[in-house]
Parts: structure tokens; sequence; C-alpha cells
């Protein structure tokens, strides 16, 4: 029987958390200091990112040339539901930049 650490039940609750993120918000901008919300890693966060992108589908995008509202232009990584393609994404670009 394999033992369960304790950063497995910390990736187990923050892939649930953004599981249900997703679900509420159908597409969430990541952030680099997105971890530190979820109290792991970025190591740990990545994995979980990796987690549901190939073992649930969900869809990770980049969408560029994005201008904030400080002038800059900027690539971000949207992490969507499953079978999302990139028109939709880029379709809801300016309700995913309000989330932060």
């Amino acid at each position: 029987m394999e033992k369960f650490t304790i950063n497995d039940k910390w990736r187990t609750k923050t892939r649930c958390e953004l599981r249900a993120l997703v679900a509420k918000l159908d597409h969430v901008m990541v952030t680099k200091d997105m971890h530190k919300k979820f109290g792991v890693s970025e190591n740990s966060f990545r994995y979980v990112l990796t987690l549901l992108r190939e073992e649930e589908g969900y869809v990770v995008t980049y969408l560029q040339g994005l201008t904030t509202v400080n002038g800059e232009t900027k690539a971000i990584k949207v992490l969507s539901t499953p079978g999302t393609n990139y028109r939709e994404v880029w379709d809801h670009r300016f309700r995913i930049l309000d989330q932060y």
C-alpha cells in the first residue's frame, strides 16, 4: 500500500479547489503568485495544473498581446474547462482580465 504524504493531501485539495474555481468561472487566469493563494509551493501548483490538463482534459491556453490597464502588453495563462478552444478563451479575454 502506498503512503499518502502531506504534499499529496495539499495537491488533492488544490486540485479540487481549482476544479471548483474553473467550474464557477469557466476560465481562470493563472498568475505567477497564484500558488500562494492555495498554500502550496510553485512546483506543487505546476504539478496540479499538469494533472488537470493531462488526466482530466482541462485546457491551458496562452493569450498573447493583451494590453493591461497600465498600457503594458503581456501574455496570460488561462485554465479552462475541458473541450474549450482558443477562440472561446479569446472571446472572453476581457472577462478573464477583470478577475484580477
